[in-house]
């Protein structure tokens, strides 16, 4: 007993904080930090900053106008993502509603994990699509350089 709740202790340790969306470090739980190399202070990376470090650095080389298509590419996805990412915050609650009920109904478990399913398939399909929008506007040399990155 006492090492099966050591293993799950271990294995929840690298979860995502939910609030922030950052991973932390179960062992000091600090968010990870970003060194900004111009002053040497450590600080917490902003997902506003993330947000245009891989809007504007997926691959060098790139001109104003790629750099534009992309950025509305990109934008255009994370607000159909954001639809997604709603819907299926809100089946994982029901399901986890449905899992703890006293008489869980298996028929409704298993239609809202196909949903949940379903919205994964969708979400994965939008990633898809803008990764190949966003090679089509690239040339030979910058789509390999892009392609490397998003291994």
């Amino acid at each position: 007993m006492i090492i099966a709740c050591a293993s799950m202790f271990l294995l929840s340790a690298g979860k995502v904080d939910a609030q922030n969306r950052v991973p932390f470090d179960a062992g000091n739980k600090r968010p990870f930090l970003n060194e900004n190399i111009k002053s040497g202070e450590l600080k917490r990376m902003e997902p506003d900053l993330w947000r245009e470090i891989t809007k504007n650095d997926i691959v060098s080389d790139l001109t104003p106008e790629q750099r534009s298509a992309i950025k509305d590419l990109i934008t255009a996805k994370d607000k159909q993502l954001i639809q997604i990412n709603n819907q299926l915050n809100e089946k994982k609650a029901y399901l986890r509603t449905l899992e703890t009920s006293d008489n869980a109904d298996l028929k409704s478990i298993d239609k809202t994990i196909d949903e949940i399913g379903a919205l994964l398939v969708s979400q994965m399909k939008t990633e898809a699509e803008c990764r190949q929008k966003i090679r089509s506007l690239l040339t030979e040399d910058q789509r390999i350089e892009f392609d490397l990155k998003s291994l």
